[in-house]
C-alpha cells in the first residue's frame, strides 16, 4: 500500500513538473519576454533571404537648412538591395532567437541620402537549474531611414530594449542595447527576477545629442493560478548626453498583472509612478547693475528639475494558427531622439502579421508617439505611423514583395511638419514555400 501511494505521488509530481515546463504562466512586462500564447515549442529553421526592390521616398530631411532657413523636404526614387536571416532553435535547456535585416539603397538624383540600414536582435535563455534561469537580449544597428523592425523570434520582445526612434532627420544613427536577467523560482507560485541593462546611441551629425545609459530592474511575481500572475516591479535608469551638459536619474515602482484570457489571448499590465531628477543648462538674465559693469546681459547656470509622472505599460496579444495580433501602449521616460533630451514618452502600437501556408503573407501596423521635453523649452513632438506589406510566393523560393509606409511628424508651437511616405516593390528569395512576413 505504501509503495502504491508513493508511486501515485511520484507520478503526480512528474506530471506537475512537465506541466510547469510546458507552460510557465503568462509573461510579465518587466522581464522582456514575448506573450506566452505566441511562444513556439518547436524549432523554426534559420531562414536567409536576399532581394531587390524599387523604392520611392518623400520627406527626406537632412540636418541642414535651405536658403529660406527651412529644413529640406526632398522626394527621390531609387533601388534598394535587401538581405537578412531569422530563426529560432530549442535545445534541452537553451533557446536561441535571431533576427537580422540589412539593406543598401541608392537614389540616382539624391545621392546624399544613399545609405545602409542594419538591425540585429538576438535573444538567449538558459535554464541553469530547476530554480535558476538566465536570459540575455541584445539589439543593435545603424540606420538613417528606418522602415523595418525587429522580430523577437518567438520568446523575447525586442521592444523591451531601448532603441532610437522618432528621429526628425534622415541622418545616420548608430546604437546598441543589452539586457541580462536572472529569474529564481522560490516555490511553485513565487519567483524573483533581477537584471541590468545598458544602451548607447550616437548620431553622425554634430547637431544631434547622443545618449549613454545604464540601469537595473527587479520584480517579484506571484502566480495565483495556472493562467494568472500578479507582482511588483522596480526600475532604475541613469542617462548622460553627448554634445550637451546634462543627465537624468529615473526611479519607478509599479504593480504587475498578467492573465492568459484563453488559449489564444493574453493580457499584460504594469502601472506605477516614476520620479525623474534631471540636470541641464539654463539661460538666466544678469542683474542690471552687474550688466552695466561687465556688459553681459545673460548667463548660463546648471538647473535641477524634479518631475513625477505615471509609469504605465499594457499589452494584449492574440495568437492565431498562422498569424498574430498585438496591441502595445506605454508611458515612461525616454532619452529623446537626438533633438530632444530627457522626455516623457507616450507610445502606442497595433500590429498584425499573417504568414499563410500557401501563397500569401500580409503585415499591417499603426502607431502613435509623443514626446514632452523635461529639460528643454520645446513644444511637444507628435508622430503617427502606418504601414502595410504583402508578399506572394512565385515558386522556387522567389517571392514578390510590396510595402507602403506613411509617417506624420509635427512639433507643437513650431513650423516643423512632415508627411513622409515610402513605397517599395520588388522580389525576394528565401528557401522554403512559406511566404515571408516582413516588417
Amino acid at each position: 500500500m505504501l509503495l502504491r501511494m508513493l508511486a501515485v505521488c511520484t507520478y503526480a509530481a512528474v506530471l506537475w513538473a512537465q506541466t510547469g515546463t510546458e507552460y510557465g504562466g503568462p509573461s510579465v512586462l518587466s522581464r522582456g519576454m514575448a506573450a506566452s500564447v505566441t511562444a513556439r515549442h518547436a524549432n523554426i529553421d534559420f531562414r536567409p533571404r536576399i532581394g531587390i526592390s524599387g523604392i520611392c521616398d518623400n520627406g527626406l530631411t537632412a540636418v541642414s537648412i535651405d536658403a529660406q532657413g527651412r529644413a529640406p523636404n526632398k522626394i527621390a526614387c531609387g533601388v534598394e538591395a535587401n538581405a537578412g536571416i531569422s530563426g529560432y532553435h530549442m535545445w534541452r535547456k537553451t533557446r536561441l532567437g535571431l533576427d537580422y535585416s540589412g539593406n543598401y539603397r541608392h537614389y540616382p538624383r539624391e545621392a546624399f541620402y544613399d545609405g545602409i540600414d542594419q538591425l540585429l536582435a538576438l535573444g538567449v535563455s538558459h535554464q541553469l537549474s530547476r530554480r535558476v534561469a538566465f536570459s540575455f537580449r541584445e539589439s543593435g544597428g545603424t540606420y538613417s531611414r528606418n522602415y523595418f523592425g525587429l522580430d523577437g523570434a518567438g520568446f523575447f520582445d525586442p521592444s523591451a530594449l531601448q532603441t532610437p526612434a522618432n528621429n526628425l532627420f534622415d541622418s545616420p544613427v548608430y546604437f546598441g542595447s543589452t539586457a541580462a536577467d536572472m529569474t529564481y523560482t522560490l516555490s511553485r507560485r513565487w519567483s524573483v527576477n533581477v537584471g541590468g541593462n545598458a544602451f548607447a546611441v550616437r548620431y553622425r551629425s554634430g547637431a544631434l545629442y547622443g545618449t549613454t545609459s545604464y540601469g537595473a530592474h527587479g520584480d517579484m511575481v506571484y502566480r495565483y493560478s495556472r493562467y494568472g500572475s500578479i507582482g511588483v516591479a522596480y526600475q532604475y535608469l541613469h542617462a548622460d548626453f553627448t554634445r550637451s551638459f546634462g543627465s537624468f536619474d529615473y526611479n519607478s515602482l509599479g504593480l504587475l498583472y498578467s492573465l492568459r484570457l484563453s488559449r489564444s489571448w493574453e493580457l499584460e499590465l504594469q502601472a506605477g509612478a516614476g520620479r525623474v531628477e534631471s540636470l541641464t543648462l539654463q539661460s538666466v538674465a544678469v542683474d542690471p547693475a552687474i550688466a552695466a559693469i561687465t556688459g553681459q546681459t545673460s548667463g548660463v547656470l546648471a538647473a535641477y528639475h524634479l518631475n513625477y509622472f505615471p509609469d504605465l505599460s499594457a499589452g494584449l496579444t492574440k495568437a492565431f494558427r498562422n498569424s498574430s495580433l498585438n496591441f502595445r501602449y506605454s508611458r515612461t521616460i525616454s532619452a529623446g531622439n537626438g533633438a530632444y533630451l530627457a522626455s516623457e514618452a507616450d507610445t502606442g502600437v497595433v500590429s498584425y502579421g499573417y504568414t499563410g501556408v500557401r501563397h500569401w503573407s500580409f503585415t499591417a501596423s499603426a502607431g502613435y508617439n509623443r514626446l514632452r521635453a523635461l529639460q528643454q523649452q520645446l513644444g511637444a513632438y507628435e508622430g503617427y505611423t502606418a504601414g502595410i506589406g504583402v508578399s506572394r510566393t512565385l515558386g522556387k523560393g522567389v517571392q514578390f514583395v510590396m510595402r507602403i509606409d506613411e509617417r506624420h511628424q509635427s512639433i507643437h508651437d513650431a513650423h516643423f511638419r512632415r508627411d513622409v511616405l515610402r513605397a517599395s516593390m520588388g522580389f525576394m528569395w528565401s528557401p522554403g514555400d512559406i511566404p515571408l512576413s516582413l516588417w
